[in-house]
């Protein structure tokens, strides 16, 4: 190891090599972080209360209505429910008719006497987009908005569709654009801090635009990202470089075979390791202006997941930044070559289209699939990135990191004894 770190050392001191490796690539990357920034400033802005809505064309169809009902035009009569006592247990709730029979694309309102709760404003919202809108202590239809007697009001989705039945109260009604933004603003202080439950999670997922885990994820993992190109430029760049120049076999053959692909490794972290100093202020302070001096509370409720989490986003990367460097080793080998740098990017989509899809069907079961899929790296990738925001058990980001740092470790060693026998072909 002391002799890669001097060999490395000795590489990046070349004057020509360096500035092709760190001047340039690490300006643009931080331009690319700065950019980042930008776009998240304006979608946390766009999804604000204070935003106005965008200017629609009011119509009876709606696409939503469609997908939940199998018809698209507006619900001909919103039945108001307010449940009763039990007549034979009084400490239970029953609805006060048949036809108030609760359905999980109702909306419930939970309040403490639901007899005297003046719910106008919340028919007013759900009018013509729903069937039944129940005023009770303790129902739970897939859509429930608790109203305190004091503080501010709260929303749960219990599934996907329990998210769309709450967008239908967005839809426009007013003709006039400045009633429309009243009408927004209304709807938002009605509906209060929007939370999404999945059963596997260690809490509710939050959904507000103030939950700092939102921001934060969604600059961390384009900074991983960045990170991964960087580490594969890094790696074939050196390799060109002596390569071009007729150098590579002699300087091989002078350091030695495992010192020279230790050294090329340790370049690489070495140019990663620039980039993420001259970055992390950048994200910091750039999370603080955009979401305020709180933007990391949220987070301090789950440090050990966070720490669990980037351990387990660094071994990820890492495993596929090695990946992709087998196909630059193997470049005269086409079908090698192709096969490890798009299998894997086949695999992560994969993984991301079938983690999204066991939504359509909310079940317990369908919570431990989606545990399955975060614990298998590549395939695991992209629910691994909204960790922060999803909040998985942490033994499952564990396992993640585990598998992935094990196949690092045995991957490396292949890749190395290969670099060696091979090293005319790279």
């Amino acid at each position: 190891m002391r002799r890669a770190l001097h060999l490395a050392w000795s590489l990046i001191q070349i004057r020509h090599l360096a500035v092709s490796l760190f001047l340039f690539p690490l300006l643009c990357s931080v331009l690319l972080v700065v950019g980042q920034l930008v776009l998240t400033t304006l979608f946390i802005r766009s999804v604000a209360p204070e935003a106005p809505t965008a200017e629609i064309v009011k119509t009876d169809f709606n696409p939503v209505r469609l997908v939940l009902y199998g018809s698209g035009e507006r619900r001909s009569h919103l039945e108001v429910c307010r449940w009763i006592a039990d007549s034979n247990n009084p400490t239970r709730e029953v609805p006060p008719r048949a036809a108030c029979a609760p359905d999980s694309l109702d909306v419930s309102i939970n309040v403490a006497n639901p007899e005297l709760f003046d719910a106008s404003k919340f028919v007013d919202m759900f009018e013509g987009q729903i069937d039944r809108l129940h005023i009770c202590r303790n129902c739970k239809p897939d859509v429930v908005i608790t109203v305190p007697e004091s503080g501010k009001h709260q929303a749960r989705a219990a599934s996907m569709y329990g998210l769309a039945v709450m967008s239908l109260a967005f839809l426009p009604k007013p003709e006039d654009r400045s009633e429309r933004v009243d009408q927004y603003r209304s709807v938002r202080e009605g509906i209060g801090d929007i939370s999404f439950y999945m059963p596997e999670a260690s809490d509710v997922v939050t959904l507000s635009s103030k939950n700092g885990a939102i921001p934060f994820a969604a600059n961390i993992v384009p900074l991983v990202i960045i990170a991964l190109w960087l580490s594969v430029r890094a790696h074939r760049k050196v390799l060109d470089y002596f390569s071009q120049n007729d150098v590579l076999l002699p300087l091989v053959a002078a350091t030695g075979k495992r010192t020279f692909y230790s050294a090329l490794w340790i370049v690489t972290a070495a140019r990663v390791g620039c980039f993420l100093v001259a970055s992390l202020p950048v994200i910091y302070f750039g999370l603080v202006d955009i979401s305020g001096v709180h933007v990391f509370d949220s987070l301090r409720e789950h440090i050990p997941l966070i720490l669990m989490w980037l351990f387990a986003l660094v071994s990820a990367v890492a495993l596929c930044t090695i990946v992709s460097s087998i196909a630059d080793l193997k470049h005269r080998q086409a079908f090698r070559s192709v096969l490890y740098r798009y299998v894997p990017i086949i695999v992560a989509l994969s993984g991301a289209a079938l983690w999204t899809g066991t939504f359509i069907v909310p079940s317990v079961t369908m919570g431990a699939v989606r545990n399955v899929i975060t614990s298998i790296p590549i395939l695991g990738l992209a629910p691994l990135f909204a960790v922060p925001v999803t909040l998985p058990a942490i033994s499952v980001v564990a396992i993640h990191a585990l598998i992935s740092t094990v196949l690092v470790i045995l991957v490396l060693r292949n890749n190395a004894r290969w670099f060696g026998a091979h090293l005319e072909e790279v």
